[in-house]
């Protein structure tokens, strides 16, 4: 893996409870400013999807794909807890991003349920969301 590479799974959003887009990548600062800037017929700009709601640095690109694909299946129930768990009011997480590699988990955050379906899943990172 490359030194200036911190994988990272994140969840945008247009809005509170609105429509959300989960994606993977090794730049979450920079990742996180293309979709604010819009790329023309992405699914991101066609939605306005420009807020950062929830992200979770992991210790390989691996493991963070791994989590992406998990993620994607879940219920939207379930996505809208986990966010909710660590950032009630959906506020702009963009700039307390710091390029970082994964941090010990926080399971005093989010709630039982949240932390037994991140739990079950084989892999995951360790949530760096709000402490």
């Amino acid at each position: 893996m490359r030194d200036d590479i911190s994988p990272a799974v994140y969840i945008m959003a247009c809005r509170y409870r609105g429509t959300i887009y989960i994606g993977v990548t090794g730049n979450l600062y920079d990742r996180v400013l293309t979709h604010k800037e819009g790329q023309p017929g992405s699914f991101t700009a066609k939605y306005g999807i420009k807020t950062l709601v929830w992200y979770e640095h992991h210790e390989s690109m691996d493991n963070a794909i791994l989590c992406e694909t998990q993620l994607k299946v879940w219920k939207r129930a379930w996505k809208i807890e986990l966010i909710e768990t660590c950032n009630r009011d959906w506020s702009d997480l963009h700039n307390r991003v710091e390029f970082r590699p994964a941090q010990p988990p926080k399971r005093g955050s989010i709630s039982r349920a949240a932390a037994q379906r991140l739990d079950g899943m084989t892999g995951m990172g360790k949530s760096t969301m709000l402490e």
